[in-house]
Formats: C-alpha cells, structure tokens, sequence
C-alpha cells in the first residue's frame, strides 16, 4: 500500500478547505507519495529452456534532479542479445550492452532479447549498472536466472471402483538438454496395468510401469489402464517416479486413491404441519460389483403411509416400509409419502437400512423433522436512497394451534412511514407501526413504505416483534439497509505475465445530491498501465491511477488494464478510495488476484492407414484420446492446413477428421492439427498416414464401456470403416479362455459396438477384437 495514504490523513483532509481544493489535495498531493533518489530496475522471468530467447525489460526512474544518466547491462558468458531499444548496443567481445547518455531526466523502459545457449548453466546471472549525473548505481529487481526443472505430473482419479478399469495418465516434460529419461509407476497390490503408452511395459515382479529411457528430449503423456481388484483396499497409492540424466524427480499432482462408498441417502422437506402430507426421497447409490440390494424404512409413531413410487411392501405391524431385494441397476431414486398426525407438535425421527449383496448399511442423510412454528420475517432492500421511499415486507406465519395474533414495527430515527396495508396504523411520536390482532391461523403479508430523511446517511435499523396467542417472538429476516457511496471492483480473482494484461472495472455509484466525485487506485508494485478509460491518469513512480474530479452526481464505469511483470509476485493487491463532497470511501469487492500458470496442453504421435485414392475418415475422439491438458481445460482440435504434407486433401466436420489421397500416391505422408485447451494454450498434434493398396484394419481400441438399465454393458470401439471385426471375451487373462462374444460391422466413422448381457453377474471381464476372415 502506499505508505502516504492512510484513512486518518484523509478525513483530516476532506474536513477543511473549499471542495474542489479538497478533492484535488486528497487526490493529486496526499496520495502521490514523494520520490526518494534515482533507480533502474530489471524485469524478466526466472526460468528459462536452454536454447530459447527470453525478453528483458529495464524500467529507469530517474529523480526530478537528474541532469543525465546511461545504463550498462552485462550479459552472462554465452549468451546473445538482440532487438535492443532506444539506440542500446551491444559488444560481442565484452557481452556488455549500452545505453545512453541521455541528457534529460525522463523515465524510460529499455528492452531487449537474450538468446541462452543450448546447454545450460545451473544458473546465469545477469549483472547492470546504471550512473545518474556521476552517481553509479546497480540495476535491482531479476538478476539471477535458473533452468527450467524437470517435471514429472501425475493425474490419477480421486476415487476408484474395485473391478472397473481407469486411465492414469503421467506428463514427463524434461529440460531441452536431457540426454535421456526413464520413468516408472508402482501400481497397488493385486491390481493389473494394460493398453501401455509408448512402449511402456509392466514388471510383475516389482509391480511397476516402466517407460524409457528416451533418448530425447520430448515432452509425453505417458499412460495406462488400471484395473482394480475386487479385494482391493479402501485407499491405495500409485506414485511414479522420473530419472532426467543423473537427476531424480518425483511425481508430482494426485497419487491416492480411494475407494468408491455405497451410499443410500434420505432427504427430508423443512418442516411439517397438523395432517400435511410429507414426501420422503432415498437415493440409492450402489458400486458396480453390486448384484442385489435392499432398503426399509420405520415409519414415526402416529404417521400414516399414502403411496410410494415404486410402490414398496408394508409391513402393518412393526410400520416398516420395504423395497427389495432387487437386482442392482446401478443409481436410482424412489418416494413415498406419510401423512403427518393431526394433533402432531414434536420432532418426527425417521430411521432405515439398506443392504448391498447381504452388506447392511444405516440410511444416511436426514433423519428428524420438525413441526412448523408461527414466526415473522421481514424482507428489505440491502439499501436505500435518501429521501426515497423503502418498501418493508413482513411475512406473518402463525401455526395451525394460534387462535389471534398482532404484530409491531419500529423504523429508523428521522424515519417515517406511509402506504401501510392490511389497516395498519403508524404513530409519528413513537415511530412504531401496529397490525391486528387478526383472529385467525391466516398468513398474511405486511407491507408499508419506509420514508428516509433526505440527509440520511448509513446504516439504518428496524425492529419488530410479532405476538401469537400473547406470546412475543422476534420479526427476523433483513434487519437493515444502508445508505452509502459506493466504489465497487470488479474483476478476475487470476492473472497471467504479460499481455493482454487485466482488465479492471471500478463502478463508482454515488449517492443523489453529490457536488463532486474522484477516485484513486494502487496497483501493484512492476505493474504496467496498457489502457485506462475516461481521462484517467496513472503514475508510474507511485503507481497509481487517478480520476476526476467530476462536479456532478452521475454513476461511472472507471476501466483499466494493467499487465503484470515476468517477475510478478503469486498475490496482487489493488486498493482504491474515493471522495464523494468531505466522505471518503475505500473501494469494495475482489482486491486480491492470484497467479495462474497456464500449461499447453501435451499431444502424442498417432498414425493410421489410408487406402490410395479413397477418403479415410479418423474421429476426433482418437486424436484427442492421445492428447491431454496439465491444467484440465477442454481440448479442441483445428487444422494447420487443408493439405498434408504430400499433397492430400484434409478437412473436418461432423467429428471427423476426412483425408483424401490422391490416386499414385505411395509411401508415408504427414499431416498436423492444433490442439487448443480453454485457457488459449496451443500444441501440434503430429499424424502420421501410412499409405496402403486397400485400407488394412489395425486392432480398434475401445471409446467407452456404458452401463444399460438392465444391467449389461455397450462396449463401443474405433476401427477401420466398413470392416467386420470379430469381438472376443475371456473373464481371465492369465490364464485367458477366449470365446466368441459376436460380429459387428464398423459404419462409416469407423464406430461399432457390442452389448454383452452376461455382464449382469457382476465378475470382470476382458476383451479382444479383430478383422473377421
């Protein structure tokens, strides 16, 4: 915060003085803060790729003495610069770069690109001097850079299933001068590991996923499907670990795992009345392994039973309601109604079991409810315009056991009321309202205009109290409004470096009969201003914003954009305050923005066969199942072009990605789409085509496993189009007993599926496919 702004100096201030010297002092002198010497302050990020160019900015300040000044910058060995600003030069010999003389004492940003070599140092260090008249002083800020880190990121499921299979999937991004890497992932006891990634294979004896090593330095989404066993533990580990050279990394991200509860869940209404009908809902979550399930429920004493959907068993004697035992079809929801006794003013408990495959669980969830009492509750709005009229709303809910009741109301001092229905009366020297009695068990709706002085100010409080059967009971709701100036902020609670900056919005809301308005705001310390709306002025050396002031009382939208530095800190803070005539008011809303760190999404390599001179149609959920986004954004897929790189035509629509060659068109070709997550990170996806006489179909591999209402599963797969596969399955894998499950032809997406109705008992199964003879 600035250290010249404090909310003591400016009320002192806005006390004393014409207004419009009031508003400039507070804005233009006690907030601008006094400049303490000269300074030079470097910017740029901290990490870098061997090889890659990183932008530098150096922000000069000279002090409002200054005559002339000139800068120097010293490169670390090995590294390049170039695109330098404002006449800087740089000696090749000394790896030094130099600006200047200026002869003035204006500020000035000096930039420039370092190109770092190709193998990287532990660390580079970066080294100025700027010299104000004949004072040297050293460049502050960024001087000391470090390599990118290796990083090795897990995405595992926060919970599993016993029996049904899930995707992990392990992001291994060395640095750019790795020579090779390799990593591994332990998987839990008595799980199997299937479909490896990148020639990944699995090791019985250590109970681990092994990859590599790679003798490259590319970033991959390393992946594999686990199985859990059905005696698993109720929370496992998988934790992978990375070998970059001689540099070990652990995994970082999700590495636990926990075990999917059964759960039957009650939901209660709020609340009950004499004779009213209640309606009871029990959700009914099973686990994919359960084959039968059951549930009762113990109806309240003096309750009766109506219905329920599906209807369940009554058991007149002990008041249970039951439903079962039935097959499990996986999550559903059932209802019944009770009806409430008609001399009924107690809690009414509910209790009930379930049981999975003979497993006997409590019913979770709600399990009292309770009778409804005679209460009043006011509604107003949160504020009010001085001199306006407020509209209050009392809602009167007597019980179905009060014979009369009356209620009262008192406003705000300097208030007064008019508009008051249902024969209301309002007494001026006490300020208070009085309603009734009413002899009945009626609700009604009080409503009355609340009149505000027109130099209310603040909050102002009503209070009420409700009488039922000469028993007195609180008006509870909204007990007050508020009559302010308003500085309201509005903006994202993330921020990235660089451009296109962040945008904020003050809504400047003053209240009616202001002479005049300004507003200042902070913002944080390297930011830079990009664009700023309605004559605002932004200072550098303080770093703040300014606007106004305005002689008037209107409403504004005040904008601006500000961009982060490379090296900005994790929390941003803006403050902001105006002055509305001698008020000062500090700005409300968001004022703290956190850094976020936006990850490009990864791609791997994919190939597919084309027939020469035919159109090959390729789903885009095969690409993007080969695609994946550290930050979990949604991926999409564009084309870089609508050739390959032979020539061949390209084109998507309807899902599909469409590749047409040309007739004589041998050997292999290439083709590369852009994948683009939701937060603008792009990647290549590179696709190799394999050019064949007639289209040879490869094994499909599996899109999804769907769960039909009687309990079978749809496998779904990705093959070749119009060709006839063949779909086997084994309940074992070691040792496996294939058996013909069915054929299925795949339609012109390269799409077919088998529905397998034995899946029903609950026991794994395996699958396999291939082209039929």
């Amino acid at each position: 915060m600035n250290p010249a702004l404090n909310g003591s100096d400016l009320r002192a201030i806005a006390t004393s003085g014409s207004l419009w010297l009031r508003a400039l002092c507070v804005l233009w002198g006690a907030f601008a803060g006094i400049a303490h010497g000269s300074e030079a302050q470097r910017a740029m990020s901290v990490l870098y790729q061997p090889g890659d160019s990183i932008d530098v900015q150096i922000s000069v300040h000279p002090d409002g003495l200054t005559r002339a000044y000139s800068l120097q910058d010293i490169l670390p060995p090995g590294w390049v610069a170039s695109q330098i600003t404002l006449g800087g030069v740089w000696n090749v010999a000394d790896g030094v770069i130099r600006w200047g003389p200026f002869l003035d004492n204006s500020e000035r940003v000096l930039a420039y690109r370092a190109t770092s070599p190709k193998t990287a140092a532990p660390s580079a260090m970066f080294q100025g001097t700027a010299v104000f008249d004949s004072v040297a002083t050293p460049v502050v800020g960024v001087s000391m850079l470090s390599p990118f880190p290796d990083t090795l990121t897990q995405a595992l499921p926060a919970e599993f299933e016993p029996g049904v299979a899930l995707r992990a999937t392990t992001v291994a991004a060395p640095r750019r001068d790795v020579a090779d890497f390799a990593v591994e992932q332990g998987i839990p006891e008595g799980w199997s590991a299937s479909d490896i990634s990148d020639e990944g294979v699995f090791d019985v004896l250590s109970r681990k996923v092994k990859w590599g090593p790679f003798q490259d330095a590319r970033e991959r989404a390393l992946g594999f499907t686990l199985i859990p066993s059905t005696a698993s533990a109720s929370e496992v580990e998988s934790r992978a670990l990375g070998r970059f050279d001689l540099r070990t990394v652990p995994a970082a991200g999700n590495q636990v795992l926990k075990m999917k509860r059964r759960a039957v869940t009650r939901i209660l209404p709020g609340a009950f009345g004499p004779d009213q009908a209640v309606t009871v809902q029990i959700r009914l979550a099973p686990l994919f392994l359960d084959d039968m399930w059951a549930v009762e429920e113990t109806i309240p004493a003096g309750w009766r039973f109506i219905s329920g959907a599906p209807a369940p068993v009554l058991d007149a004697l002990t008041r249970k309601l039951k439903w079962g035992p039935a097959a499990s079809v996986g999550p559903q929801t059932f209802t019944y109604q009770l009806r409430a006794p008609s001399n009924s003013i107690s809690t009414a408990v509910f209790t009930g079991i379930s049981s999975f495959d003979q497993e006997t669980f409590s019913v979770a969830g709600d399990s009292r409810l309770e009778p409804a009492t005679a209460s009043a509750s006011r509604s107003l709005p949160a504020r009010y315009q001085p001199g306006r009229p407020l509209e209050v709303r009392i809602q009167v809910s007597p019980s179905a056991s009060v014979s009369s009741y009356g209620l009262q109301e008192t406003v705000p001092p300097g208030w007064t009321a008019r508009a008051i229905g249902d024969d209301g009366a309002f007494d001026l020297a006490s300020r208070t309202l009085r309603w009734g009695p009413f002899l009945s068990q009626a609700s009604r709706l009080l409503t009355y205009e609340a009149m505000p002085p027109v130099d209310a100010y603040g909050e102002a409080v009503f209070e009420g109290r409700a009488s039922f059967d000469g028993a007195d009971t609180p008006v509870s709701g909204n007990v007050a409004a508020l009559a302010t100036h308003q500085i309201i902020r509005a903006m994202s609670a993330d921020f990235r470096s660089g451009l296109p900056g962040k945008s904020i919005v003050l809504h400047v809301l003053p209240l009616e009969g202001v002479e005049g308005q300004a507003v200042q705001e902070t913002v944080p310390a390297g930011w830079t201003l990009a664009s700023v709306s309605q004559g605002g002025v932004f200072s550098a050396r303080d770093r703040t914003l300014r606007w106004g002031p305005f002689l008037d009382a209107i409403a504004r939208d005040l904008s601006y954009t500000v961009v982060a530095p490379f090296l900005a800190e994790d929390q941003a803070e803006f403050v902001g305050f105006g002055v509305f005539d001698r008020r000062v008011i500090r700005a409300e809303g968001p004022s703290v923005a956190t850094r976020t760190l936006n990850l490009p999404p990864v791609a791997l390599p994919l190939s597919f066969d084309a027939g020469i001179g035919q159109t090959t149609l390729l789903r885009i959920e095969q690409i993007l199942a080969r695609c994946a986004d550290p930050d979990g954004g949604t991926l999409s897929i564009a084309l870089l072009s609508d050739r390959s790189d032979s020539g061949a035509l390209l084109s998507i629509a309807s899902g599909s990605l469409s590749y047409t060659s040309f007739a004589g068109q041998t050997g292999r070709d290439r083709l590369t789409c852009l994948v683009s997550d939701s937060q603008g990170g792009v990647t290549a996806a590179e696709i190799q085509v394999n050019l064949v006489a007639r289209q040879v179909a490869p094994p499909p591999s599996v899109l999804a496993m769907t769960r039909l209402p009687d309990g079978s599963f749809k496998i779904t797969f990705a093959g070749v189009p119009m060709t006839t596969y063949v779909i086997e399955s084994s309940n074992t894998l070691y040792p496996a007993s294939w058996a013909v499950r069915d054929y299925s032809t795949a339609d012109g997406s390269g799409w077919f599926e088998v529905i397998d109705a034995q899946t029903r008992s609950g026991s794994s199964r395996f699958y396999r496919t291939a082209p039929a003879e």
